[in-house]
């Protein structure tokens, strides 16, 4: 059940925000400041109402209870200076108490909200970091592996083509002419295809990496192209 005295002050906050010019709130704030209860004082209230408002009408607050409002707009010094005009009696000291618990309530939700907003954007910071943690961990297990692959495909090439060289070079001990142009013709091809097999491998490792070919990768593979080309043109030419 909600107290009568709380409702008169939750009604005044509401005056005060949606219609501060109200004809007769001078009146009703000369009245609750004189109950014996100090309903004007009640800072649980207050505070309830002043974090319940918008900031909008947060602003219409405080601009309420400023000390250089102008007397000609509505404003708590407005209310005391026709209360005097008036000679109408109130409780001087509970409407100075109602105006530092205003203001503090006010002050209290401003500092609560930039904090709270200090924590959303750190949150929003540390999901960040950690999403793009996630991410580089993910890119770098993927280039691992990629790596590796390209690792393990020179291996196997490099044993099965040894094995292939092995049975080539096997029947070399009188060589002739012809045998050494057919060794040499099969030395070209092998130098030319793992060449390139090695080449290919290095270049999608270079991507996956993130760099640039130099130069000096290609001046090879020409050189290997070329020298692979006179070995299977010399061949050719004794295997006949």
């Amino acid at each position: 059940m909600v107290d009568i005295n709380e409702k008169y002050l939750v009604e005044l906050l509401n005056t005060i925000v949606k219609n501060p010019d109200k004809e007769n709130l001078s009146n009703i704030m000369a009245m609750l400041s004189k109950r014996a209860s100090s309903v004007m004082t009640r800072y649980d209230v207050i505070s309830r109402c002043i974090y319940e408002y918008n900031d909008e009408e947060i602003e219409k607050v405080k601009k309420f209870f400023k000390d250089d409002v102008p007397l000609s707009e509505p404003s708590f010094q407005r209310v005391q200076k026709e209360l005097d005009n008036r000679d109408i009696k109130y409780n001087i000291d509970v409407f100075g108490k109602f105006q530092k618990h205003v203001n503090l309530a006010c002050v209290q939700r401003e500092f609560i909200s930039n904090n709270m907003i200090e924590a959303r954007k750190t949150a929003e910071e540390a999901t960040r970091v950690a999403s793009e943690a996630s991410e580089i961990k993910t890119k770098i297990y993927s280039e691992f592996i990629a790596i590796l692959g390209i690792f393990t495909a020179i291996s196997f090439a490099m044993m099965g083509s040894l094995q292939l060289l092995g049975t080539i070079f096997n029947d070399v001990s009188n060589p002739s002419d012809k045998k050494l142009g057919y060794i040499m013709e099969a030395g070209g091809i092998y130098l030319v295809i793992m060449s390139l097999l090695i080449f290919v491998l290095f270049v999608g490792m270079r991507k996956i990496l993130g760099g640039k070919e130099k130069t000096w990768v290609w001046l090879s593979m020409i050189v290997v192209v070329v020298i692979s080309g006179l070995l299977f043109g010399i061949g050719f030419y004794l295997s006949r």
